[in-house]
């Protein structure tokens, strides 16, 4: 039975493959139909009592409508092949409502973290610059540490974010601040001349730097600061920071290479919270007809 499953996890990945999936989604999908392949009871085909269980777990919302995502995929299409004969085994299952995701960090510790790196190494150009360029155009971190330096223009103060490199697989081209060109052209000339064409961001080795290494090398530079900061936080700060000073949701979603304006829109529904505040204490209202507290007697 364990080798049917696995058999058809294999053809659904070579499948995913060939639709041109990006290589982090790829393994995403491997990880979560393994995990889901385990809950399948010894000697059964019982795929509904896997899902149940797996989607059983003591888990926020946004990480089982990740699942439930993947699970989905993977039945609509084994059901489409013709692979299963049985009724669909999430059904009657849906997504849950989602909490937020997104984090707010004021600039002031961003301005801190900015401080940290030791600048006098290869690794602080390295870090410095990637946290400048994550919160000037919010990248995704595993498509900014796979860009090379054929995708910057520096004179022109331009990134290219390369089709293999985006998660949705559309390439799209991106401003950047001088600031930003500066730190990268320091981290491209203390390059070694023998690394060639090693990505722009890269280990003190020229290999290239992975993103859960990224993670922990920010986590650890923000627990200075008595902070939690994750390389996505950066691009929430990004994505916020650039709404809270006019760019149109539009524009944004463009530059965060959102494939959905959905997704762009939940920034925009945090930045209208502040246009909520701010109103209340600034609207002509409040001087023209203002609040009156009295106690109206009974």
């Amino acid at each position: 039975m364990q080798n049917r499953i696995e058999e058809m996890l294999r053809h659904f990945i070579a499948f995913r493959r060939a639709e041109g999936l990006a290589p982090l989604t790829l393994r995403d999908y491997r990880a979560h139909l393994t995990a889901f392949s385990a809950r399948i009871p010894e000697g059964t085909e019982d795929y509904r009592a896997a899902a149940l269980s797996y989607l059983s777990d003591d888990i926020n919302p946004n990480t089982y409508n990740m699942r439930f995502k993947y699970l989905k995929k993977f039945f609509d299409w084994c059901l489409e092949e013709g692979l299963l004969s049985c009724a669909h085994p999430l059904a009657g299952l849906k997504k849950r409502r989602p909490v937020g995701r997104i984090v707010h960090i004021e600039t002031d510790t961003l301005a801190d973290l900015l401080r940290l790196p030791d600048r006098r190494t290869f690794t602080g150009l390295r870090d410095y610059a990637l946290i400048l360029f994550s919160l000037d155009c919010g990248v995704r971190p595993g498509e900014s540490l796979q860009l090379r330096s054929g995708d910057f223009d520096l004179a022109g103060l331009l990134v290219t974010i390369p089709a293999p490199a985006a998660k949705t697989r559309q390439a799209r081209t991106v401003p950047i601040t001088a600031q930003t060109v500066l730190a990268v052209q320091a981290l491209l000339a203390a390059r070694h001349p023998e690394w060639g064409d090693a990505p722009v961001f890269c280990s003190e080795d020229g290999a290239p730097f992975r993103e859960n290494s990224w993670g922990h090398r920010l986590r650890q530079y923000a627990a200075k600061l008595g902070k939690v900061i994750t390389p996505y936080h950066l691009r929430h700060a990004a994505a916020l920071g650039m709404l809270r000073r006019g760019m149109n949701v539009f524009a944004l979603r463009d530059m965060m290479g959102h494939a959905d304006l959905s997704t762009t829109q939940k920034y925009l529904a945090l930045t209208l919270d502040d246009l909520r505040k701010a109103h209340a204490g600034s609207s002509l209202v409040n001087e023209v007809a203002p609040r009156r507290h009295r106690v109206r007697r009974v």
